[in-house]
């Protein structure tokens, strides 16, 4: 039996916990027995303006958003909603490093809410549907869906490829989607149509911090980036760090996966922060093999790079004799641009 929302229990509310903010629900939404009914306005979405405006809004806006400007779209994870660290942390990057862009926020924390991850799985796929919806519509009122750029963490990278994939068979495309450490409990074993993939977008980038753990290990993007080898601890996670830093033992679980757009974020501010070298493995990449490999960043403009070098360097190359593209990232890149 689903539940209708006026029952106390399915309320949401933001509480911190072990230091860290959460959208919290007593019973999850969605489609199951026990749940509460899902509603339009379970997912909102946030035009953000350099005022510090925000514009609410359930579906696109008639001519809000200026179509000759790129188009960023940030898709929060698990637990978090719109006006949360990240998507603050993100935005304000954009802001400061005085890109001109408009800058939109996808908030579908109710259908997230903690502690309900199972749940929140499975309302991923209805929530990349409505931001594919979302999406349409501003394609219709004339932005450019190729320089259309969707940011998802954790599990709203799944809900930005489930987005993705909607679109082309829409026949549409977008310009690209970055995954920041997608999510990998639960999608271990999906295949490619069940997680976010290439072809999602034009191109698809993976930012790789806590592989194996909160966030997916092998890759799966057109480039997948894996900083400081991708893996917990990243630098300034370690307990003794933390501990230092008055942080232990709340940050020490999500520290490594929270890195992810944490760094996508310093690459906005320092386009050149975090350069990277093509390798088939991070053994190789230990060993200097990679040393004389194409050269990468990690940065919100990484897309032009990998269309010029694939126009160049691939063409007539059959794809299954293509050799796969992963970037292994220089070591201690976090330190070294003065992040905490």
């Amino acid at each position: 039996m689903v539940l209708p929302q006026t029952v106390l229990l399915c309320h949401t509310f933001q509480t911190v916990l072990a230091g860290t903010p959460y959208v919290v629900s007593l019973l999850p939404r969605g489609d199951c027995h026990a749940c509460c009914e899902t509603l339009e306005d379970d997912v909102q979405f946030y035009q953000h303006l350099r005022t510090g405006e925000s514009l609410r809004a359930r579906v696109a806006p008639a001519g809000a958003l200026d179509p000759r400007l790129p188009t960023v779209v940030y898709v929060h994870g698990f637990g978090d909603h719109a006006p949360g660290p990240s998507a603050t942390t993100l935005r304000t990057a954009y802001f400061t490093a005085g890109w001109n862009v408009n800058f939109v926020t996808m908030d579908w924390g109710p259908l997230a809410a903690f502690p309900w991850y199972a749940n929140a799985v499975a309302n991923s796929r209805a929530a990349g549907a409505r931001l594919a919806h979302f999406l349409e519509g501003l394609f219709r009122d004339g932005v450019d869906p190729w320089n259309t750029h969707v940011l998802g963490f954790s599990l709203g990278a799944e809900v930005a490829g489930f987005a993705g994939k909607n679109l082309t068979q829409q026949g549409r495309r977008l310009g690209r989607i970055t995954g920041l450490d997608p999510a990998f409990p639960l999608f271990r074993w999906t295949r490619k149509e069940g997680h976010l993939s290439t072809g999602d977008a034009d191109f698809v980038d993976v930012i790789h911090t806590d592989s194996g753990v909160y966030g997916v290990a092998f890759p799966i993007g057109d480039v997948d980036f894996y900083p400081n080898g991708g893996r917990p601890r990243q630098p300034g996670c370690s307990a003794s760090e933390l501990r230092a830093k008055g942080q232990f033992p709340q940050d020490f679980v999500s520290c490594s996966h929270s890195r992810a757009w944490l760094y996508y974020a310093e690459s906005v501010l320092h386009p050149q922060a975090f350069p990277a070298l093509r390798c088939r493995s991070e053994a190789r990449f230990r060993s200097g093999k990679c040393r004389d490999q194409v050269k990468a960043e990690i940065h919100a403009r990484a897309e032009r790079a990998y269309r010029s070098r694939a126009a160049n360097a691939t063409a007539g190359v059959p794809a299954e004799e293509r050799e796969p593209t992963a970037f292994f990232a220089y070591m201690g890149l976090w330190a070294r641009s003065g992040g905490s």
